[in-house]
Formats: structure tokens, sequence, C-alpha cells
């Protein structure tokens, strides 16, 4: 039995996915750039888009095998908890999402680490307690007044 709604249905949806593939597909490239120090921001591109490739690629290969063995209904299962562990990670990680309405004095500091600072055994770096102070007596941003913890 056809039913006519079916099809317009489909079509909307690939509008529809096409659409949002195209506004989301660039935020990886654009994350890794803010994330990383300049230093490091062409090895961190590469690995990205390297990354993001291969997924790709074993997501069009593995798809159909993995919806024929647990069926339509959970063959989805995957992407959604990959996309609610990447939400926490923007909003935990990424400083213009956790300092969103405050003044740019804030969020300086954590883009100005010293380079030798910036890859500390994977701990987080935080900034010096008085911002103003730091800044009058040492504009490079003494190494001492950061303090590691673990993520």
């Amino acid at each position: 039995m056809y039913h006519a709604w079916a099809s317009y249905g489909s079509i909307a949806a690939l509008v529809g996915y096409m659409a949002l593939y195209g506004v989301g597909s660039p935020i990886p490239w654009m994350i890794t750039a803010e994330l990383f120090n300049t230093k490091f921001r062409s090895a961190a591109v590469t690995v990205a888009v390297f990354t993001a490739w291969t997924f790709a690629f074993i997501i069009s290969t593995a798809y159909l095998p993995f919806q024929q063995l647990v069926g339509v209904a959970f063959s989805y299962l995957p992407f959604i908890i990959i996309s609610c562990i990447s939400i926490v990670f923007i909003i935990y990680f990424c400083s213009e999402i956790r300092f969103r309405g405050q003044s740019i004095s804030i969020m300086q500091p954590f883009r100005t680490v010293p380079s030798d600072l910036a890859l500390n055994e994977g701990r987080r770096l935080l900034p010096p307690e008085n911002f103003e102070d730091d800044e009058e007596e040492n504009p490079q941003q003494n190494h001492e007044n950061y303090q590691a913890i673990l993520p």
C-alpha cells in the first residue's frame, strides 16, 4: 500500500538532515582551532580531520550490518550517546560557553597560558586569583601564578 505522505516525509527528513549537517559539520574544525595554542593548532587540526574522516568511513561501512544486528529502533543509540558526551565536553572545556556573558578579562588568562604549560600532563590550568595585580606585576603571565588541577 502506497502512502504519499511517507514519500514527502522522507524528502523533508533528508532536506532537514542536509541543512543541519551543513550547519554542524564545521564545528569540530572551529573547536579544534579554539582549544589549542598556535604552536599545536596545525597538528591538532590534522588529527581532528583524520579522525573525522576515519570515523565517517567506519560508520558508512558498519551501519547497515549494525542495523540488521540490533534493529532500526536501537541503531541510532550509539549516535545519541556520542552526541550527549560531545555536548558535555563542549560545555565543560570551551571557555566561550563557560564564561558566557562575562568580561573578556576573565576569559583572557585561559587563552594566554604559557606554551610550555599548555600540555601539563593532561591537567587543566587555573588562572591567577587576582587578574589586575598580575597584569601590572608581570605582563608576560608569571608561571608561578598558574596552579595545575586534575580534570
